[in-house]
């Protein structure tokens, strides 16, 4: 017996003809085509269904699902693409700030996964400037040291 996901059919491989023909189409016609839409259930189903920003579930605009880079359009990468609400999705291209809403700093969000997200990436910042720092000091040490064998 053999078992298969009924939300999704089974995955079948695209030839090269046809992804050569994705690409050189029109963006809006690409997001129409079967494959487009396959990929962005793949997607939606990944992200268990919710922003991968905020992490709601039930956005009254719905949720979209972006490209973070159109290098392989046609032939996305589970990583090319990012589940999004309406609100993140605007958000990230600046549209909120055009329609006139009065969003907050960055810096003043104090709660929420955003909030989260931000303090944690600047924790990153923060550890790779310190490592970067580490690095950028045993350079000078080598760089030192070989100067001092060069007798300079």
């Amino acid at each position: 017996m053999q078992y298969y996901n009924r939300d999704l059919p089974p995955k079948r491989i695209v030839p090269r003809s046809e992804i050569e023909q994705m690409k050189a189409m029109p963006y809006t016609t690409y997001l129409k085509t079967f494959h487009w839409q396959m990929k962005r259930r793949e997607a939606f189903k990944s992200a268990g269904r919710s922003c991968q920003i905020c992490n709601c579930r039930h956005h009254p605009g719905g949720l979209t699902v972006h490209h973070r880079t159109y290098e392989r359009v046609g032939e996305e990468l589970p990583e090319d693409l990012i589940v999004m609400c309406r609100d993140c999705h605007d958000l990230f291209h600046g549209r909120l700030a055009k329609k006139g809403a009065d969003l907050p700093h960055p810096d003043e969000w104090t709660s929420g996964p955003i909030d989260a997200r931000i303090r944690k990436l600047r924790e990153e910042e923060l550890d790779l400037k310190a490592q970067l720092a580490g690095v950028e000091a045993k350079i000078t040490y080598w760089k030192d040291l070989k100067r001092i064998e060069e007798g300079k």
